[in-house]
């Protein structure tokens, strides 16, 4: 690109990134980052740098180096894109910490309130997925108490089977819970 007059973008830089990191070419990323860092444009690393650096980070079970960079990018005062919420919270599930995953839920409830909802759903779906049917729905119980509204599937799909497995109180309490974002019809008079 040089040669050719055109310097790297940070599209070109982050797609350069992550191909090196799919093809498991680690070393080189690493080095390819220290230049990003170097180079005179102001947007590189954004936010999408550090999403693939996460991303990879917790696929290959890397959990700890992926938080490092999530606060590395907090640090620099990026809002993280939604999808980084997802690879971390399928990350500490894949790797059997799944109180991790509960508590990474919280603790960007707090950093990154945009994606809430979406953060507890998943954590609701995994559980679910996972055979953990009572632990989605405390999931699901404590995004509802928060005033907020889990997404309609999850919310379904664990209230059937909380009931399937005899534990219709909860699923009663939760359906207490979510008929509070139903919006009713107004009657004309």
């Amino acid at each position: 690109m040089r040669k050719g007059s055109c310097d790297p973008n940070a599209n070109s830089w982050n797609y350069l990134l992550g191909c090196l990191l799919k093809k498991g070419r680690a070393t080189e990323a690493c080095d390819l980052v220290e230049a990003m860092e170097r180079s005179k444009l102001d947007d590189i690393p954004n936010s999408l740098t550090y999403e693939i650096l996460a991303y990879h980070a917790c696929k290959a079970g890397k959990m700890d180096s992926a938080r490092q960079i999530l606060e590395q990018m907090f640090i620099e005062k990026l809002t993280p894109r939604i999808t980084i919420h997802t690879a971390f919270i399928k990350g500490y599930f894949s790797t059997g910490r799944t109180e991790d995953a509960c508590n990474y839920v919280r603790a960007m409830s707090t950093r990154d309130k945009h994606s809430e909802n979406r953060n507890y759903s998943l954590l609701a779906k995994l559980f679910r997925k996972s055979g953990r049917i009572v632990e989605a729905g405390r999931v699901l119980y404590e995004l509802m108490e928060k005033g907020l509204r889990p997404d309609h599937s999850a919310y379904v799909r664990v209230a059937k089977d909380l009931h399937k497995m005899g534990k219709g109180d909860l699923a009663a309490e939760l359906k207490t819970l979510y008929q509070r974002f139903i919006v009713q019809p107004v009657l004309e008079r």
